[in-house]
């Protein structure tokens, strides 16, 4: 069985890290074989809380993520600045030791950083409607950093092997830019 952590081929700075679940080793209850992160799937609470403990202990970290609802729309949180339940698909932190943390099952996770008088960290959740609708460039936007200056790193998603795209999701992306 795969380890719970996952760390991305990506070069980082010594001072930030990276690392996503493959859903192992978790506490696992009927119907949730894998580590169930999420609240609003109908999953118990405790369970939830357990596998979010877990993932911290084995990530070593001192501060829960700002866990959010996804809702595959634009909106980003800020750590520090939004309450605790948030409806956001993407969050920003500019505190350290405090991460950014976004769930996906077969959307695509982005991971952003930018070095710089005031460093950043970010994660998108990336869906075929949050990438239509603008949330890779919103996240940007709420970095507040030029763009320059940010390295992105693209996580595991569903591929062409296993998703068709269908004329819905075609015409969503040209809707507004014919190009794309």
């Amino acid at each position: 069985m795969p380890d719970l952590i996952q760390r991305p081929q990506w070069p980082l700075p010594p001072h930030i890290s990276a690392a996503y679940s493959c859903g192992y080793n978790a506490e696992i209850k009927a119907g949730y074989g894998a580590l169930n992160l999420a609240a609003h799937v109908g999953d118990e609470s405790v369970s939830v809380a357990a596998n979010r403990e877990r993932l911290c202990a084995q990530l070593g970290l001192s501060h829960q993520p700002l866990w959010l609802n996804q809702v595959h729309g634009v909106a980003v949180a800020e750590v520090g600045v939004d309450g605790d339940e948030v409806t956001a698909d993407a969050v920003v932190s500019r505190q350290p030791g405090v991460p950014a943390a976004v769930l996906t099952a077969d959307c695509l996770p982005v991971l952003f950083y930018a070095e710089g008088d005031h460093p950043v960290v970010a994660a998108a959740h990336a869906g075929w409607r949050g990438l239509a609708a603008g949330v890779l460039e919103q996240t940007l936007e709420k970095m507040a950093v030029p763009s320059a200056g940010v390295h992105c790193w693209l996580g595991p998603a569903i591929g062409p092997q296993a998703f068709e795209v269908g004329a819905d999701v075609r015409k969503a992306f040209v809707a507004d830019d014919a190009g794309a």
